[in-house]
């Protein structure tokens, strides 16, 4: 079965320059090859901290985009710290041994000679933004694969403006129905936020206020779109793309996942897959906490914001996504 059978292709489609928001740390790494690899418009990519610091961010973002051959696509170095300070203030420090010292499980790639990055102010990344955006804009599409800080920051920048410059907002993000994979303990003893969540629910909460068009890839979904160590292994790649994605998915369940009982998850990645059309979806209307027993949970609630939702993937749907992304970044079995 291939995945047009097993997926439903909707309205979502790539016609809108995309941007980028990445804190690129492994997930996001195979992200943005598959976002070169499937030839998605992309205007430019802003960098965050996050999963690691926004320095390793914006180098391995740049020699990742060299890799693939995407040179012409700009870089900018965002946001290293959330909006206003964390109530928790270890939780923007990075995901630590979880993506290795430097964000890619300690796999290196040469550094990128050709690629443009650009180091604006806080204040000035809208600005930026729009400049290299040039007549691709109004609209883009903005695609967040780590904290949302950058855009809650370009949105303020943008004022009245935003809703003539963003045409739709797509986050990776939230843990509604599942238990969440950072922030406080709830009373049952799991942890209540999702990672991006929590690294600035602030943010978060300021994207959902917008008024924008939203569609949230969840870890609800994506944490369930795996791939094992044993299948890993079984890997070959057709050229220096491909050989990298399987030393990194190798890196990260030798150093973590194997000792943790994790398989590498296709969270930012599955996010690029869905806008090629892939995928189905229900209007949740969504609310995300900043109290500080709860910071970054997020609670489907009457009260919230009204997003478009992406379902979960039956079995066979979630085989072929995998086939399908490992085959446009050169992986097959």
């Amino acid at each position: 079965m291939c995945v047009a059978d097993a997926c439903v292709r909707g309205e979502f489609m790539v016609q809108l320059p995309c941007v980028l928001d990445v804190d690129t740390g492994e997930d996001d790494a195979l992200a943005i090859l598959l976002a070169c690899a499937y030839k998605l418009p992309l205007a430019a990519i802003v960098t965050s901290y996050g999963n690691t610091s926004l320095d390793h961010a914006t180098a391995n973002t740049a020699a990742i985009l060299q890799l693939a051959g995407a040179t012409h696509v700009p870089v900018i170095r965002g946001s290293a710290t959330p909006l206003v300070p964390h109530p928790h203030p270890e939780a923007h420090a990075g995901a630590g041994d979880f993506v290795g010292a430097n964000g890619l499980c300690d796999v290196t790639l040469p550094p990128a000679h050709d690629v443009v990055v650009h180091r604006p102010g806080h204040d000035d990344l809208a600005a930026t933004l729009m400049h290299l955006c040039g007549s691709s804009v109004p609209p883009i599409r903005y695609v967040v694969t780590g904290p949302c800080t950058n855009l809650a920051r370009i949105l303020r920048q943008l004022g009245a403006r935003a809703h003539s410059v963003i045409g739709e907002i797509i986050v990776m993000a939230t843990a509604i129905h599942t238990p969440g994979n950072s922030g406080p303990v709830n009373a049952t003893g799991q942890q209540c936020a999702e990672f991006n969540c929590y690294c600035d629910a602030t943010a978060f909460a300021e994207i959902l206020s917008s008024g924008l068009p939203i569609t949230v890839v969840s870890w609800d979904v994506t944490a369930s779109v795996t791939i094992a160590y044993p299948v890993v292994c079984g890997l070959t790649a057709s050229d220096a793309v491909g050989s990298f994605v399987v030393s990194l998915m190798r890196a990260f369940l030798e150093r973590y996942g194997l000792a943790h009982a994790r398989e590498f998850e296709f969270n930012d990645p599955l996010t690029i897959w869905m806008l090629r059309g892939n995928g189905r979806f229900r209007t949740v209307m969504m609310r995300i906490s900043t109290d500080l027993h709860d910071y970054g949970a997020t609670y489907e609630d009457d009260s919230g914001t009204s997003v478009r939702f992406l379902e979960p993937l039956s079995a066979d749907e979630t085989r072929c996504a995998v086939d399908d992304m490992l085959g446009a970044v050169g992986v097959s079995a």
